[in-house]
Formats: C-alpha cells, sequence, structure tokens
C-alpha cells in the first residue's frame, strides 16, 4: 500500500502570496493633484521572493515508491511592492513641484502674480527670472520733495563807464570871466586852481545793461528703482483652477508674490493684502521767472576833488559838484571822482516757480 504525506507549503511561499493578494497602496500629503501628477509620495520598492517546495515521497512496506522520479523540488518567484512613507521631517513637495508653489490667481482688473527687485544708488536692474517671462512695469519707490528752484538775477553794463570832464577856472563868483581851462579825468592831474571854478562832466561811450539769470534747479531723489515681472499666460494652474504654479523668487527679487494696477486703489481681498505705492515718474515744472534790468546811465555825475599838494597827495581841500554850478578853490591837482550808484538796476527780480510732484502712480498688493 502506498502512503501519500499531504504537501505544505513553505512559510515564505504563503508570504509570497500574501503580499500578492495585497497591493501597495500610495500615500500622499493630501495635496489635490493636478493632470500633470500630484503632491507628494511614499517611496513605492519592488521586492524578488522565491519560495521552495519539496514534494515528498511515501514509500510502502515493500519499499516501493509511489512515484517513479523521488523527491521532487518546485520552485516558485513572486514579485511583491513595498511601499514606504515618506519621513515626517523633510518639507512636503507640493502640486507644483519644490521649486514652485501654489499661489492665488490675479483678482479681476489686476495684473499678475508678479514680483519685483528693488535697486538704489544707480545699481543695474536684474533681468526677469525663468517662469517670469513677461515684464512688468520698472516703477519708482520713496518720493521726496525736492524743493524749489534757487534764483539770481544781476544786472552789469556791457562796458565800463568812461566819462571825461573839464574844469574852467574865473575870478569872480559868477564865473563869468574866463581864466583858463584844463581835462579832468579819473587819474590825478596836476594843475593849478584859483578863484572860482566850474566843473562839466561827460559820457565817452553809452553802454547797455546786460542780464545774468542763474537758476539752480535740486534734483529728484527716489529711494529705489523697482523692476518686475509677471506669469506669462501660459502658466499652469493649481488647486483645482483656483491658483498657478508660481516659481520661487530669485534672491536678487523680494520673495513675496504681488498683483498690480495702474492707479491708486485699496488692495482686493484675499492673500495679497500688504499695500504698496510705486510711481512711473515725475512731472516738474521748476524754475525761476525772469528778470529785468534798468536802463544804463547816460550821465556821468560826479565832482572834481581838488587837492592842495602835487600828484594828489593828502586828503582833498575841495569838491567841486558837476553840477555847473561855481565853487571856490584853490590846490595844485585834481581828479574826477563818479558817483558809485552809476550802474544798471534790477527793476524786477527773479523768483522761483513752478512744482515737482510724482506721477504714474501703480498700487502693488502683496502677500504678507
Amino acid at each position: 500500500m502506498t502512503l501519500r504525506t499531504p504537501l505544505v507549503a513553505p512559510a515564505s511561499l504563503v508570504l509570497g502570496f500574501f503580499a500578492l493578494a495585497c497591493p501597495a497602496t500610495e500615500q500622499t500629503d493630501g495635496t489635490a493633484g493636478s493632470s500633470s501628477g500630484g503632491g507628494e509620495t511614499s517611496t513605492t520598492a519592488s521586492t524578488t521572493v522565491t519560495t521552495s517546495a519539496t514534494t515528498a515521497t511515501a514509500t510502502d512496506s515493500e519499499g516501493e515508491s509511489s512515484s517513479s522520479g523521488g523527491a521532487t523540488t518546485v520552485s516558485t518567484t513572486l514579485t511583491t511592492t513595498a511601499t514606504t512613507a515618506p519621513d515626517t521631517g523633510d518639507t512636503q513637495v507640493g502640486e507644483c513641484g519644490p521649486d514652485a508653489a501654489c499661489s492665488g490667481l490675479a483678482p479681476a482688473g489686476w495684473f499678475g502674480p508678479a514680483i519685483f527687485s528693488r535697486v538704489s544708488d544707480g545699481a543695474e536692474l536684474p533681468t526677469c527670472p525663468a517662469g517670469y517671462d513677461e515684464a512688468g512695469p520698472t516703477v519708482l519707490e520713496g518720493w521726496h520733495d525736492p524743493g524749489a528752484a534757487s534764483c539770481v538775477c544781476d544786472c552789469e553794463l556791457s562796458a565800463a563807464m568812461s566819462c571825461g570832464g573839464y574844469k574852467y577856472s574865473h575870478n569872480n563868483a559868477q564865473c563869468y570871466d574866463y581864466l583858463y581851462y584844463a581835462a579832468v579825468t579819473e587819474m590825478c592831474t596836476n594843475t593849478t586852481v584859483t578863484g572860482y571854478n566850474n566843473f562839466f562832466t561827460y559820457l565817452n561811450n553809452q553802454p547797455t545793461c546786460m542780464k545774468t539769470q542763474l537758476e539752480d534747479i535740486p534734483p529728484v531723489a527716489w529711494d529705489a528703482t523697482v523692476r518686475s515681472c509677471k506669469l506669462p499666460g501660459s502658466a499652469v494652474a493649481c488647486g483645482d483652477g483656483s491658483g498657478v504654479c508660481t516659481p520661487l523668487p530669485p534672491d536678487d527679487f523680494e520673495a513675496n508674490l504681488c498683483v498690480y494696477k495702474q492707479g491708486a486703489s485699496d488692495c482686493p481681498a484675499g492673500e495679497y493684502s500688504v499695500k504698496r505705492t510705486f510711481f512711473s515718474g515725475v512731472e516738474d515744472s521748476r524754475g525761476c521767472s525772469n528778470c529785468a534790468c534798468g536802463a544804463a546811465p547816460t550821465t556821468c555825475d560826479g565832482a572834481m576833488l581838488v587837492y592842495a599838494e602835487a600828484d594828489c597827495a593828502g586828503d582833498y581841500v575841495a569838491a567841486v559838484q558837476a553840477n555847473n554850478g561855481c565853487t571856490a578853490a584853490t590846490g595844485n591837482s585834481v581828479t574826477m571822482e563818479l558817483d558809485n550808484e552809476s550802474g544798471c538796476p534790477v527793476t524786477s527780480d527773479s523768483a522761483p516757480e513752478g512744482t515737482a510732484a510724482p506721477t504714474g502712480e501703480f498700487t502693488f498688493c502683496c502677500q504678507g
């Protein structure tokens, strides 16, 4: 009689088949995926398990085998998928990938999302980084009122006044009887002065008044120049269509994204709530009003100074005015002294006018 013992599968084979019956399950961080891929998934690995089963052969009392081949070894190979949960200490990768974030769309009437960079002191503006291929407005930040212009007006003769003079000496107080004549200039002239004297002046040339007007307009100064860059229209949607994938800004750009519009506006409701005000330029009408000069003198007003000594030494002893009067004087030298007021007067001074003000306002509303 042939006895047959039942086959018992090894434990490794049972485990292998159990692994086939329970497929691997993908774990996520709960972030909804887009059509192009989900959020961070757990790590999946494939493991190959080989099991061996040996068919035992029982014999009867006569020593005959119940089979013709003796003991038989059967090998079975199973492939299982093992899933390893992500390390909770790692940064979770969102649906936009490790180098981007899902940010809110620009509300109606606004542009963006956009990033911006601030530079000062005439530094070079950075170029828009990858992912922000469309340049937004280049604007100015931090207006400072430069103040009014400084104005100066001056009037001068086109040429130095050149005056001449002459004197007549007489022997009576009415200056009727002529004794002798002598020329008088601004240089000292040695000549005898006796009795009573007349002094007359004349203008050698007729100068004109020339106006010199100076204005100093303080320069306009800003805290910074701002370059903005916005997402192209082809940016990838995220958040079930409520957002857009925004690449993380590089170091030379501000970290928070913004939306913007031209003009003064309150920020929209939502994540873009921090208001920044920029301008595109300045309207500057500052300057100085025109000034005016009076007429140049047409006569030489002054006096003949008479000195007792030759070469105009010492103090003068008499002054004969150029008014055709008759003045008693005695001396040995003379000179002509012109009035210091002979020049060009300023009849209308220059004054500052106009103003400077920022123009082209832009409202940027940024993430907090």
